[in-house]
């Protein structure tokens, strides 16, 4: 997953509950099956969710059938608020008594400020007993700033600079600090957006140089090319997105189409800046020509560079890309149809978090 999360949250979400927040002990393995388990818990039928239930009242200390029964909730919130406060007890038990595993770093444990004030607010103070308890715990440290990153950006970025100077050699603290940069460019001003992304991009670069896997540095290229750009760094997006677009050929089926998209999304705003309007052009149906990804299926495209040529007036050129997109775009909810529309018809597209 890119840097989306300046585009998508739930996107988001999928890619921070999947790494988790682990420790030099525990390793990956913990947090990876306990969002496995999470996700299985979605299909649960309602027999067995009355038997874990009753299980766990004969045995809470089960973090196996309470991480199934929070997927479960999880899943269905927003279609049965009757099950609210079943879901958040189950929440609270796990911060109170399982504050270091997993589930705890993961989507599972999310609570909703304005949805559910009340909750979010017993859910913080329960983090914060926690932070406190466990000062000298990254796992614990950064599950606290999962839970809050959405909603109090600060306390955040405190407990992961606190998990970071626990655990200096570990590539995640700093990787999850540019996740909080990104959040905070949503809506900034260019002045301001341009500092964050500056900041973005240093901790995104520290957690390449931290991580000493061989593909690294080539999944952190989409991050790398979009902040280079925003943080107006051009020589740097200049590289990054080339190596991006060079790397779409060779890399997973499932990452060939981000890599390709991003990276010409951010060749496309530089040659627009550089006045060479045609290869901008060219470079917007290039990043719509691709088959999908994962992400770019659920979450949608970028709508930066379109935004920016249809401030030059290339509509022609933007409707073509907003065809293009239809092909991997099917969750649209008619949002490529409408701004196709609004285009024909003389308007600006209001592209919301897609666009700058």
């Amino acid at each position: 997953m890119t840097m989306r999360t300046t585009r998508a949250f739930a996107a988001f979400w999928v890619a921070i509950a999947i790494p988790g927040v682990t420790s030099k002990a525990r390793g990956q393995g913990e947090d990876i099956r306990a969002v496995e388990v999470l996700m299985e818990g979605r299909a649960l039928a309602t027999e067995h969710v009355a038997e874990l239930e009753k299980r766990l009242v004969a045995n809470p200390d089960d973090l196996d059938s309470r991480t199934r029964l929070l997927g479960y909730y999880w899943s269905r919130q927003f279609e049965h608020p009757e099950e609210a406060a079943t879901r958040q007890g189950h929440v609270f038990w796990i911060v109170e008594h399982a504050p270091g595993t997993g589930v705890a770093g993961s989507v599972g444990v999310e609570l909703d400020a304005v949805l559910e004030p009340a909750a979010y607010q017993e859910g913080s103070r329960l983090w914060r007993k926690q932070a406190e308890d466990h000062a000298n715990e990254p796992v614990v440290l950064g599950n606290a700033a999962n839970y809050f990153l959405i909603h109090d950006s600060a306390r955040a970025e405190e407990f992961y600079k606190k998990a970071r100077a626990l655990d200096p050699d570990s590539p995640k603290w700093a990787r999850r600090l540019a996740q909080v940069m990104s959040l905070r460019m949503i809506g900034a001003s260019d002045e301001k957006r341009a500092g964050l992304a500056t900041e973005a991009l240093r901790y995104r670069e520290e957690s390449v140089a931290l991580d000493k896997s061989p593909q690294a540095r080539s999944e952190a290229l989409c991050d790398l090319a979009e902040l280079a750009c925003e943080a107006r760094e051009w020589e740097k997006a200049r590289s990054y997105a080339t190596d991006l677009v060079e790397e779409a050929s060779s890399v997973a089926p499932d990452r060939s189409g981000d890599a390709a998209h991003a990276g010409n999304t951010v060749l496309g705003r530089l040659a627009l800046r550089d006045g060479d309007l045609e290869e901008a052009k060219r470079r917007l149906l290039d990043s719509g020509a691709v088959s999908g990804s994962p992400g770019l299926d659920t979450s949608g495209p970028s709508m930066v560079l379109a935004e920016e040529l249809l401030r030059s007036g290339e509509r022609d050129a933007v409707l073509e890309y907003l065809g293009r997109c239809t092909r991997f775009w099917k969750g649209d909810r008619g949002r490529l149809d409408q701004w196709a529309k609004d285009i024909r018809e003389g308007r600006t597209p209001d592209f919301g978090s897609r666009g700058r």
